[in-house]
């Protein structure tokens, strides 16, 4: 997070300039969004106690993030954006992300790849680490789809054999002339043919 870089917002009626290294998140409200400052900065009173209604920016979220993404802002979910510098873990199973405020955010899942992808650049590029954790569900997922696959790569096998077969005795039957055997052979292939396309 680059310093020394700030964004306009409402504290009641006054406007106040706020550090993005300040922010945790941004979120949707009516009429706007709310910017939400580190509880620990608040502590400090560097913007002086925070306003009932929190701090406002009466502009759309997509505004606001055309803005300030190059600053290390991803987003997760269509309600809020967040300051990848301050993202303590993420839960893949559980689709959430834990800020290191202690607050937690759902990842949505139209945008958890691009979003795991941008946080795993933004990692690289500041050289942190964010720990990933995938629960027992998502565990229990990830062993499921891996016996689909195996199975599935058991299937393709026993198709392609049984396709090596069927062409062999089409050479066999085709040479002796036997049209019921080869009608036979040719029903058969449809159906292997059927079931692989499943």
């Amino acid at each position: 997070m680059e310093k020394d870089v700030y964004i306009t917002a409402l504290d009641g009626k006054n406007s106040r300039s706020i550090a993005l290294e300040d922010i945790s998140y941004i979120s949707i409200v009516k009429h706007g969004c709310r910017v939400h400052i580190l509880p620990d900065v608040l502590k400090e009173g560097k913007y002086g106690s925070e306003p009932e209604k929190g701090f406002f920016i009466k502009e759309s979220l997509d505004s606001i993030h055309n803005k300030i993404s190059q600053y290390g802002f991803g987003r997760p979910h269509q309600s809020y954006i967040v300051n990848m510098g301050h993202i303590h873990s993420i839960d893949i199973g559980e689709q959430i992300l834990i800020l290191k405020s202690g607050e937690i955010l759902k990842i949505s899942r139209s945008r958890k790849t691009e979003f795991q992808q941008l946080l795993f650049l933004h990692s690289q590029s500041k050289n942190t680490q964010i720990s990933v954790t995938v629960t027992n569900a998502a565990k229990e997922k990830i062993k499921y789809y891996e016996g689909l696959e195996k199975e599935n790569r058991q299937y393709r096998k026993i198709f392609t054999e049984l396709k090596r077969n069927i062409t062999y005795m089409e050479l066999m039957y085709h040479q002796s002339d036997i049209q019921d055997k080869r009608n036979m052979l040719k029903q058969l292939k449809e159906i292997v043919e059927q079931a692989e396309g499943n």
